[in-house]
């Protein structure tokens, strides 16, 4: 295995999904000190909180960077688009409404990469690429139509999912 580029893969890899959670921990920091803290906009606290859960998954899966023995540049910018989605999601955290269509974008964008490492990794279980499926729905649901009818059952069922992922 080339260590160099396993490690340099993985070092821009994980800087940008560290830079991504600073700016999540960046913005709940100031809604903990109002008095209402999360509890005016529940739904957008909650894609906060499932925001994060994704960030430090990922993270904690990265180690699989290092089973490449070869990378391309062609992988290595794909590698590096999934941890771009989440750090772009975390620049623009819903927190009104209408919610942020980009944030939503970027989330369903992100869990199509997860579909799409197959080829780069190895494929997952099924039960692992049926969860990634799902999981885009809600995001891309509410990035094309930010009505509060898509918005709060589309958010539930994310919660629910990114659960799920976090044990398949």
């Amino acid at each position: 295995m080339d260590n160099i580029t396993g490690l340099m893969v993985a070092l821009m890899f994980v800087t940008l999904l560290t830079i991504g959670f600073g700016n999540l921990l960046g913005a709940i920091a100031p809604r903990l000190a109002t008095p209402k803290g999360f509890a005016d906009q529940p739904l957008d606290s909650l894609w906060w909180a499932i925001l994060g859960l994704i960030v430090l998954d990922t993270f904690w899966r990265c180690t699989v960077i290092f089973s490449i023995e070869n990378w391309s540049f062609a992988e290595f910018l794909f590698v590096q688009l999934g941890a771009i989605m989440l750090f772009f999601a975390s620049t623009c955290l819903p927190s009104e409404t209408p919610p942020a269509r980009l944030f939503f974008a970027c989330m369903a964008v992100f869990q199509l990469w997860v579909l799409g490492l197959g080829p780069v990794f190895g494929p997952p279980p099924v039960a692992a690429l049926v969860v990634a499926l799902l999981m885009a729905v809600p995001p891309a649901a509410i990035a094309m139509r930010p009505t509060p009818a898509v918005y709060r059952p589309a958010t539930v069922t994310m919660a629910g999912l990114t659960v799920l992922s976090l044990f398949v």
